[in-house]
Protein backbone atom coordinates (compact mmCIF):
# COMPACT_ATOMS: atom_id res chain seq x y z
CA UNK A 1 0.00 0.00 0.00
CA UNK A 2 1.09 3.53 -0.34
CA UNK A 3 3.58 5.53 2.45
CA UNK A 4 1.29 8.69 3.87
CA UNK A 5 4.03 11.61 4.65
CA UNK A 6 2.65 13.38 7.90
CA UNK A 7 3.64 16.34 9.68
CA UNK A 8 5.36 15.66 12.58
CA UNK A 9 5.77 12.72 14.99
CA UNK A 10 2.59 12.85 16.42
CA UNK A 11 0.66 12.66 13.52
CA UNK A 12 2.78 9.59 12.39
CA UNK A 13 2.04 7.77 15.67
CA UNK A 14 -1.59 8.37 15.69
CA UNK A 15 -1.72 7.08 11.74
CA UNK A 16 0.41 3.89 12.85
CA UNK A 17 -1.71 3.65 15.13
CA UNK A 18 -5.43 3.46 12.95
CA UNK A 19 -3.44 1.35 10.58
CA UNK A 20 -1.30 3.72 8.07
CA UNK A 21 2.06 3.00 7.09
CA UNK A 22 2.89 6.65 7.85
CA UNK A 23 6.46 8.51 8.15
CA UNK A 24 6.99 12.06 9.59
CA UNK A 25 8.32 14.92 8.22
CA UNK A 26 9.99 16.37 11.19
CA UNK A 27 9.93 19.96 10.34
CA UNK A 28 8.25 21.53 7.28
CA UNK A 29 11.10 24.75 6.33
CA UNK A 30 9.37 25.83 2.64
CA UNK A 31 9.37 24.49 -0.56
CA UNK A 32 12.87 24.75 -1.24
CA UNK A 33 13.69 21.00 -2.63
CA UNK A 34 16.88 20.88 -1.51
CA UNK A 35 15.54 20.80 2.20
CA UNK A 36 13.40 17.40 1.29
CA UNK A 37 16.06 15.82 -1.00
CA UNK A 38 18.03 13.77 1.61
CA UNK A 39 15.01 12.23 3.47
CA UNK A 40 13.40 10.81 0.16
CA UNK A 41 16.29 9.59 -0.92
CA UNK A 42 16.33 7.34 2.97
CA UNK A 43 12.60 6.95 2.40
CA UNK A 44 12.75 5.30 -0.88
CA UNK A 45 15.96 3.33 0.08
CA UNK A 46 13.46 2.03 2.65
CA UNK A 47 10.62 1.54 1.04
CA UNK A 48 11.73 0.56 -2.73
CA UNK A 49 11.00 1.94 -5.78
CA UNK A 50 7.39 1.48 -7.42
CA UNK A 51 5.54 2.35 -3.83
CA UNK A 52 2.94 5.42 -4.05
CA UNK A 53 3.81 8.27 -1.34
CA UNK A 54 0.51 9.99 -0.33
CA UNK A 55 1.16 13.52 1.32
CA UNK A 56 -0.77 14.74 4.10
CA UNK A 57 0.77 17.46 5.63
CA UNK A 58 -0.88 20.10 7.59
CA UNK A 59 -2.97 22.59 5.64
CA UNK A 60 -1.48 25.55 7.23
CA UNK A 61 0.98 27.97 5.34
CA UNK A 62 4.24 25.67 6.29
CA UNK A 63 2.76 22.42 5.96
CA UNK A 64 1.47 23.99 1.97
CA UNK A 65 5.20 25.08 1.32
CA UNK A 66 6.65 21.66 2.67
CA UNK A 67 4.29 19.93 -0.17
CA UNK A 68 5.39 21.98 -2.68
CA UNK A 69 8.68 21.65 -1.96
CA UNK A 70 8.77 17.68 -1.25
CA UNK A 71 6.83 17.21 -5.14
CA UNK A 72 10.10 19.40 -6.90
CA UNK A 73 12.51 17.23 -4.50
CA UNK A 74 10.73 13.89 -5.91
CA UNK A 75 10.49 15.37 -9.80
CA UNK A 76 14.50 16.37 -9.30
CA UNK A 77 15.12 12.82 -7.77
CA UNK A 78 13.11 11.16 -11.01
CA UNK A 79 12.18 8.61 -8.64
CA UNK A 80 9.95 5.63 -9.86
CA UNK A 81 6.96 5.96 -8.25
CA UNK A 82 3.82 8.43 -7.79
CA UNK A 83 3.13 11.17 -5.08
CA UNK A 84 -0.20 12.29 -4.07
CA UNK A 85 -1.83 14.64 -1.84
CA UNK A 86 -4.19 13.55 0.62
CA UNK A 87 -7.87 14.02 -1.06
CA UNK A 88 -9.53 14.88 2.32
CA UNK A 89 -8.26 17.93 3.93
CA UNK A 90 -9.05 18.48 6.97
CA UNK A 91 -8.77 21.90 8.26
CA UNK A 92 -6.97 21.22 11.20
CA UNK A 93 -3.74 19.50 12.41
CA UNK A 94 -3.99 15.81 10.96
CA UNK A 95 -3.90 14.23 14.46
CA UNK A 96 -6.07 16.71 15.81
CA UNK A 97 -8.85 15.63 12.85
CA UNK A 98 -7.85 12.05 13.60
CA UNK A 99 -8.76 12.26 17.11
CA UNK A 100 -12.26 13.59 16.22
CA UNK A 101 -12.61 11.29 13.78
Amino acid sequence: GPVVMVEGAFDALIAWQAGVNAVALTSAKGDDPATYTTALEALFESMGRGRRLVLALDPDKAGQLATEGVRRAWAQLGKLGRVDELTERPPVDRSDWWQQN
